[in-house]
């Protein structure tokens, strides 16, 4: 059971980092470029 759950929390948590180093990303490039 610990195994699965340490599992299910590292790929939520890497996907939460994933969904916010996007976001940072695509609003830093807009605000450098405005289009």
């Amino acid at each position: 059971m610990p195994d699965t759950f340490s599992l299910s929390a590292g790929v939520s948590f890497g996907l939460l980092a994933g969904i916010v180093s996007g976001v940072c990303y695509l609003f830093a490039n807009g605000l450098s470029k405005p289009t």
